[in-house]
């Protein structure tokens, strides 16, 4: 890009540029892939279409905990209306009048038993690396005074405050429940908001987890479920979480975060036909975005731009230039429209060639700041005749003025002592 730039306004628009989203094959039925620094889409697929989230469900049960500040190291009694089992043909014949969050048979647990005690720490461990149902069950029900559909209500309000707005959990774990859904947007953007989190960092980056002896079971160590950091067919080095889900109505769905220097991907892949595909599916996000290559595009070459503006007092206009030319590097499936702003800083003559006379931001359209360069005037800018003339007036006459009260208050001071004297003389 190369133009000339006389610049009079304050706000000014240099070009439109446009993404160039990645072209990735997945098979999932929705997915999406973002930068977790900008919330900017590199690859999306149907990632509105509402699915039955499974167990990526409880990536919001562990972040609404934290954000309740909860302690960690407090000591929990496990309740046995958090562990009862319904076979999930008898929650169907029911028709899902059953409490939702019941626990099946079949699905994943911590082994908890009845009044056993466990640290909340080691209950989150549970729930996040071995996908325990029953530790998400006991971890609700302590952290809302034995109410479990509450602590689901304060979920889904965080939730719609966090920008998932179409997302509904209704238990804490993800077992299957018809009304039970969420997006691949939303997904996204709730574990956007979750790496933020130093302890949810910390739980999810954690390959092995040794679970203590309790009152009622020796110590075992669980692993986590996430196939992207271990050793195998699936291991990514960049990989550092988040959560698989499965289960029949939903499929394999996978969130997952990595890193690659100071650019950090969220993935989101919904209703895979298993983990498997889960996994395949988001590698190839991931690989597609990290071998994308940093552009520079040219926004101002700096020989070519003029920035004019009429200066107070000034006895002609003031111009001024960059010093280097304004670029912005971006990944081509990043790539923005941006809009230079021009502030000029407050001015008036006379100003000196070289100095600093004004900034120019680049920003996106929502307003944020991506980029700054200063601006410095090429010429020297002198006062006007007339106001030259002014100022000398103005000065001699603060001259005279000054003279005169000097001499009053010379004058008061003299007469004052005068008439103090005389006043002793006569008493």
């Amino acid at each position: 890009m190369s133009m000339r730039y006389l610049i009079y306004p304050l706000f000014f628009v240099v070009s439109s540029l446009h993404a160039a989203p990645l072209s990735i094959s997945v098979s999932a039925a929705s997915a999406i892939l973002i930068n977790a620094n900008n919330g900017k889409i590199l690859f999306e697929k149907q990632a509105d279409q509402k699915h039955f989230p499974a167990s990526t469900t409880k990536i919001a049960t562990c972040l609404f905990a934290l954000k309740k500040n909860a302690n960690l190291e407090e000591s929990v009694k496990c309740s046995l209306d958090c562990l009862l089992k319904i076979p999930q043909k008898l929650k169907i014949a029911h028709q899902y009048q059953d409490p939702p969050y019941r626990l099946e048979p079949d699905g994943k647990g911590y082994g908890i038993y009845p009044g056993e005690i466990l640290s909340l720490k080691d209950l989150m461990y549970g729930m996040m690396l071995h996908s325990a149902n029953d530790a998400s069950n006991v971890i609700a029900y302590h952290l809302s005074g034995g109410d479990i559909n509450r602590y689901m209500e304060e979920v889904n309000e965080y939730l719609k405050s966090i920008g998932c707005l179409n997302t509904q959990f209704y238990n804490p774990h993800g077992l299957h429940y018809p009304k039970h859904v969420s997006t691949a947007r939303d997904l996204a953007r709730l574990a956007q908001e979750a790496i933020q989190t130093p302890e949810f960092l910390e739980i999810i980056q954690t390959v092995s987890y040794e679970r203590p002896k309790t009152n009622k079971q020796p110590e075992r160590v669980v692993w986590t479920s996430n196939r992207l950091l271990k050793k195998g067919p699936f291991y990514y080095p960049k990989a550092f979480g988040i959560k698989l889900g499965y289960h029949a109505a939903g499929g394999g769905c996978f969130v997952g975060a990595a890193k690659d220097g100071d650019r950090v991907l969220i993935s989101v892949v919904l209703h895979c036909v298993n983990a498997a595909e889960a996994f395949k599916d988001t590698i190839r996000m991931f690989d597609a975005a990290f071998l994308e290559k940093i552009l520079v595009r040219q926004l101002i070459n700096h020989e070519e731009s003029l920035f004019i503006k009429a200066v107070k007092e000034g006895a002609g206009p003031l111009q001024a230039k960059l010093q280097e030319d304004l670029s912005i590097q971006f990944f081509p499936s990043e790539e923005e429209e941006v809009k230079p702003e021009l502030c000029w800083l407050p001015l008036k003559a006379p100003i000196k060639k070289g100095d600093k006379v004004g900034v120019v931001y680049v920003k996106t359209m929502e307003n944020k700041t991506i980029k700054t360069a200063s601006i410095y005037a090429i010429k020297d800018v002198k006062v006007a005749w007339h106001y030259r003339y002014y100022h000398v007036v103005k000065n001699m006459i603060m001259c005279i003025n000054l003279y005169t009260f000097i001499c009053i208050l010379g004058i008061w001071v003299f007469w004052k002592k005068y008439l103090v004297a005389r006043y002793r003389a006569v008493f």
